[in-house]
């Protein structure tokens, strides 16, 4: 690779009373912003930017390596020739949360993250908690890192999509701002990260060249502008929510296809790949799904 880096956008300067080691000043932070780690590969000639977006608690990072150690998507891409942008949601304690109400001492806010058991299931990666599904493709002896990497996120209030709403305006302003100069991006956005990326797309279809969405939360029931590929993995009998959010993914995808924009919908135990959870570029076939979506983006953006 030729560089890395870390830069915030967007964001607003905020004043804030109490700040200060004893909590006593008058001062200001900036708030909303969003972090976003580059990293470039070592070609005059690079392929489409990439920015891959993480679900909702999960670390941005968990593109660069996998919890077992093995390389993740980001670099699959990046030795590709892809620029690799891994994009840090608003409003977490990884880009920066407002900390003025627990200055203040107040309830106007919450600090929400996952836990290990809770999500094990909704997540399709066993029918109960520690116990893996028989094909299971996740490193289990690996649970514990993934489990220790999740964030905390600063929502209004512990409810359905009020948690993931709330960051979306601030979202697409830092979006924006890494996308102005630079050519289209294809985003990869996961889970709760497509209500983002779909509102993007629909606000700024100049700066995206096409949208992975994987197990997603937002697909429209409108064309999207710009081709899109929606894959969903494996175990849907202990997943209810992901049958609601496959339903409306094959919908937009019928739609952006009656416009005349590439569209595809992928159910991977139907191409043949069982076993897959809700975090797909964890598993020890991430490599091969990597390869997978690289080459429809090498056909479609």
């Amino acid at each position: 690779m030729a560089s890395v880096g870390f830069t915030n956008y967007g964001g607003e300067r905020t004043a804030r009373a109490g700040t200060g080691i004893e909590g006593t000043i008058q001062d200001w932070i900036v708030t909303q912003q969003v972090a976003v780690i580059d990293v470039q590969p070592a070609t005059a000639s690079p392929r489409v930017p990439v920015i891959f977006m993480p679900g909702f608690g999960i670390a941005a990072d968990s593109y660069l390596k996998t919890p077992d150690g093995r390389e993740g998507w980001a670099m699959d891409f990046v030795r590709r020739g892809h620029p690799a942008y891994l994009f840090e949601p608003s409003h977490s304690t990884r880009s920066g949360v407002d900390t003025g109400f627990y200055l203040r001492g107040d309830a106007s806010a919450k600090l929400f993250s996952w836990g290990g058991d809770h999500v094990w299931r909704r997540w399709g990666l066993g029918p109960t908690p520690g116990v893996p599904f028989s094909d299971s493709r996740f490193p289990k002896d690996s649970w514990d890192k993934v489990v220790a990497s999740f964030i905390g996120i600063e929502a209004p209030t512990i409810a359905g999509t009020q948690m993931v709403t709330h960051q979306v305006e601030a979202n697409l302003a830092g979006l924006h701002q890494l996308q102005t100069g630079k050519p289209r991006a294809v985003i990869i956005a996961h889970s709760a990260a497509g209500v983002s990326a779909f509102a993007f797309a629909g606000r700024h279809p100049d700066q995206v060249a096409a949208l992975v969405v994987v197990e997603p939360v937002g697909c429209p029931q409108s064309a999207v502008g710009v081709p899109v590929l929606a894959v969903f993995a494996d175990h849907m009998e202990v997943r209810e929510q992901m049958l609601v959010r496959a339903e409306e993914c094959k919908a937009t995808v019928a739609a952006t296809r009656k416009a005349g924009i590439s569209a595809d919908y992928w159910s991977l135990p139907e191409r043949g790949i069982a076993g897959n959870s809700h975090l797909l570029m964890m598993e020890t076939n991430s490599k091969e799904l990597a390869d997978l979506i690289a080459t429809w983006i090498d056909d479609n953006a």
